[in-house]
């Protein structure tokens, strides 16, 4: 790298991480920034009331789930955040554990795939034990468990003082 370079990433790194005000001149030319309607833009004092799929770490972290494809990390996503409902409802079994109804015709129209698709990433999904598809007859909505992650195998439990803050005087 030469010294050019080098006084370059110096000067960005030092600078201010807040992009200039709307009357700049550079934003003020943009049309795309001006179009959107200012209520679709985050802003620092707000509080996002949106509700958000989360996906495990795990699913990206754990080699046991490797070769998982981005699509049943999403449908895991979406099948664990309708549990939810499965609560509110008290859908559990003789064992207590919790399960939920997700039609195959509502996992297409929300990931807007094909059917096909759907019971690819199901498939995928079972492979990696990460749910049990429990089949109810034909013409039915299959019972669904979804099971939790597997952790374990790729933590390390000698860095979780890592993530801990340190205490400064």
């Amino acid at each position: 790298m030469n010294k050019g370079n080098l006084r370059d990433n110096r000067e960005n790194r030092s600078k201010s991480h807040e992009l200039p005000s709307s009357n700049s001149n550079d934003f003020s030319k943009n049309k795309e920034y001006n179009t959107i309607p200012q209520e679709r833009f985050y802003k620092k004092q707000e509080e996002v009331t949106f509700r958000f799929y989360q996906v495990p770490k795990a699913l990206f972290k754990n080699p046991i789930y490797k070769g998982l494809s981005m699509g049943a990390k999403l449908m895991y996503s979406v099948l664990r955040d309708r549990l939810d409902v499965s609560i509110k409802n008290n859908w559990k079994d003789e064992k207590g554990y919790i399960y939920l109804i997700f039609s195959g015709e509502e996992l297409i129209n929300l990931l807007e795939v094909s059917k096909n698709t759907v019971t690819k990433y199901k498939r995928e999904l079972v492979k990696h034990r990460l749910i049990i598809n429990k089949r109810l007859g034909q013409g039915k909505s299959n019972m669904i468990y979804v099971l939790k992650p597997e952790i374990k195998e790729f933590l390390n439990p000698k860095n979780w003082e890592s993530r801990i803050p340190k205490n400064t005087p």
